[in-house]
């Protein structure tokens, strides 16, 4: 049996005499770690600190000579890595465990942009095939049409190359200006049809607030601004944590965690009602503060902290009762290269208030 083992040194009057420890089936690790699917061909497995491979759904670990090493890029400091594997570009996010050892989750990069990528190209033959048969259809019986059917070839470029801004202006009562109200029509439901596909593909399902991927690429932007303007903008990244929700998904059942995470998620976005807020991981949201709430970040932190402790006196079955870890970092010109120093400092602090909090309520408790 391969098993997990954490032991500690043991001294008595400052002279060791022994060790404890405790073993582990290897077996509980792989079970949780199997589960984690995404995609068709996501997947997770676990390293230790050293980059070798732990545990692996594809690859038995235990028949090799030597364990195997995680791909190149997956030991960088960034959580969010794109790498290549066996011909394969793939994203992967990593969370480190609290025995050293890193979780990681990986997809196929087509997987993640395939299917809208698929509907949109799809879209646009149908659409360029469609105008094809109008115009030879139209330039059997008119002459008069040359110049609006030049028009239309120009944005059914446009629109294959992603322009939807495009609009035609004839307004004849001819063939052609059915076929141009057609085309007006459909650049019209496209556009509206991607900007559905993106809502939906940066919205999380269960808060309908925007999730990892929107979190990513608002940072990036964000980055981008920093590197390129003139003046640095100002800005302050708050990281925050639902406790004792494994607690209640395992007492009270999954719904009941659903209720916990809405009532949390309500909460912040009643504080800060003028920032946006994402949901990163499954107890996880992160809120990026800029202008007004930016300025008044101390005040709204109070009141945050404030409303969370009237919830759970107010409210008496435990899924209802929110109780959240938070910190927030400022970004700091002078020592912060990119945001994910910020979130770094960020999503520390959060993890000390987390522990204060516990202490100080083991102290009221006592």
């Amino acid at each position: 049996m391969r098993v997990i083992s954490f032991n500690a040194p043991i001294y008595f009057e400052g002279t060791f005499v022994g060790v404890v420890g405790i073993e582990i089936d290897c077996r509980t690790m792989e079970q949780e770690v199997d589960h984690i699917t995404l995609y068709e061909n996501g997947y997770a497995f676990v390293n230790d600190a050293d980059g070798r491979i732990i545990y692996h759904p594809r690859m038995d670990v235990t028949a090799m000579e030597t364990q195997p090493e995680a791909p190149d890029g997956l030991l960088s400091r960034s959580s969010f890595i794109r790498y290549t594997f066996d011909g394969v570009e793939k994203q992967a996010v990593w969370l480190t465990l609290s025995n050293g050892m890193r979780l990681n989750v990986t997809v196929p990069v087509s997987e993640i942009n395939g299917e809208w990528h698929r509907w949109v190209n799809e879209i646009i033959i149908i659409s360029i095939v469609l105008l094809v048969v109008f115009v030879i259809v139209t330039l059997r019986f008119t002459g008069r049409i040359t110049k609006p059917l030049r028009e239309l070839t120009a944005i059914a470029g446009q629109v294959n190359e992603g322009n939807y801004d495009c609009r035609l202006d004839y307004n004849g009562q001819d063939e052609v200006g059915v076929l141009t109200k057609a085309i007006n029509s459909l650049i019209a439901h496209l556009k509206t049809y991607i900007g559905s596909l993106n809502d939906l593909a940066y919205a999380d399902a269960l808060t309908s607030v925007r999730n990892k991927g929107a979190f990513v690429i608002y940072l990036q932007n964000l980055d981008v601004e920093l590197r390129e303007a003139a003046e640095k903008p100002a800005f302050a990244i708050l990281i925050f944590d639902c406790n004792n929700l494994k607690s209640i998904n395992d007492r009270y059942g999954h719904d009941k965690g659903d209720v916990y995470l809405k009532s949390t998620c309500s909460l912040i976005c009643d504080v800060y009602d003028h920032s946006p807020v994402f949901r990163i991981g499954g107890d996880e949201f992160a809120v990026v503060l800029q202008n007004s709430d930016y300025e008044n970040r101390e005040a709204l932190l109070r009141r945050f902290d404030e409303s969370g402790d009237a919830m759970r006196l107010q409210k008496d079955a435990f899924w209802e009762q929110v109780d959240v870890a938070r910190g927030m970092a400022v970004y700091d010109p002078d020592g912060d290269e990119t945001t994910n120093d910020v979130l770094r400092r960020a999503d520390r602090l959060m993890y000390e208030n987390k522990w204060l909090t516990k202490e100080l309520r083991k102290k009221t408790a006592s």
